[in-house]
């Protein structure tokens, strides 16, 4: 059974599955369905100071900060947002940190293997630059002269 969270439980103990009890009046109410709904529909009725002091409460627990109790399924079924859709495909200025720290890489590669300036442009060096960092923008030869 999981862990009562509705604020109402500070005014009523659980008697069995469908029943709940009042600790204000002492009388029993149905909880059909296993809901709190006729439990809160007394409070209201029945006991009014309660009733606001139990609303304030609620939206107090509404209002703070609640850790993710998602799964990691739940939050990869999240649909990404335009913005995000739009910011993942964009290439990194030059100026970017990772894409400096990329190009100082191939070009200590260049050099270190006394490759030529056009391996840059050869297919398989782009495939495998845009699967490893495809926000990069690969620069042309010149750049590395």
């Amino acid at each position: 059974m999981k862990p009562k969270s509705s604020v109402i439980w500070n005014y009523f103990n659980e008697v069995s599955g469908n029943t709940a009890k009042c600790k204000l009046c002492q009388k029993i109410y149905s909880r059909k369905g296993g809901t709190t709904t006729s439990l809160k529909s007394h409070l209201k009725f029945v006991h009014t100071t309660e009733f606001e002091e139990f609303a304030k409460l609620e939206t107090e627990k509404k209002d703070t900060v609640q850790p993710s109790t998602s799964t990691p399924v739940q939050e990869v079924r999240k649909q990404i947002t335009l913005k995000d859709t739009l910011m993942k495909n964009q290439k990194w200025c030059s100026s970017n940190p990772k894409s400096i720290e990329i190009d100082k890489l191939i070009s200590e590669m260049i050099s270190l293997q006394d490759l030529p300036f056009t391996f840059v442009k050869g297919i398989g060096f782009r495939r495998l630059t845009h699967f490893i960092a495809p926000n990069y923008q690969l620069r042309g030869r010149h750049f590395f002269c």
